[in-house]
């Protein structure tokens, strides 16, 4: 699909201008995903797949027109991580339950749609078959970062039917300054 290569905004991207109000709402791990390691499965096929696709379509759609409606697509119980990456630094890891990343999307694509800034693509998408759930792999390229990184999404039908994101995986390479320049002497 193009529509999976188009320019978007990228959470992490979102999270980034929201600057320290991330730090605020880090928390424990989240309540464990499907037990089954991430990236291992089969190509996911059929229904399953057809399923998967749209909701990535979906939040592709969502995420692009900074509609607050994307929260909708996570479950109150997913586990959200994300790899802060800075050279010369050990990786941050800051991880959320479903609830509290609600809250900080909603008030983070209210931010990016104010600044229309850090667009992103997506492209090697893969749809990998994990019980009955449907682990997509991504890579994520950030124009204002000029960095690649993988992204994860872990989705599933709920108790209701409705297909739902169980979990993300993310990494952010975020712009650090350079260190300042010793004086001319």
């Amino acid at each position: 699909m193009k529509r999976k290569k188009s320019l978007l905004l990228g959470l992490t991207a979102i999270l980034g201008l929201l600057g320290g109000e991330v730090a605020g709402l880090a928390a424990a791990p989240a309540a464990a995903g499907t037990g089954a390691p991430a990236g291992t499965g089969t190509p996911a096929g059929g229904a399953a797949r057809r399923s998967a696709e749209e909701l990535f379509a979906r939040y592709i759609d969502l995420e692009h027109a900074f509609d607050p409606a994307l929260v909708d697509l996570y479950a109150d119980d997913a586990r959200i991580e994300s790899r802060i990456i800075v050279v010369g630094r050990p990786p941050t890891v800051r991880t959320w339950s479903g609830a509290q990343y609600k809250e900080l999307l909603r008030r983070a694509l209210q931010k990016a749609k104010e600044k229309k800034q850090d667009l992103n693509y997506y492209s090697a998408v893969n749809y990998l078959a994990e019980g009955r759930r449907v682990r997509i792999k991504a890579m994520r390229y950030a124009e204002l970062q000029k960095a690649v990184s993988p992204v994860e999404l872990l989705v599933g039908p709920d108790a209701s039917g409705a297909w739902r994101i169980f979990e993300e995986l993310s990494e952010s390479h975020p712009i650090t300054p350079a260190p300042p320049r010793p004086p001319r002497r």
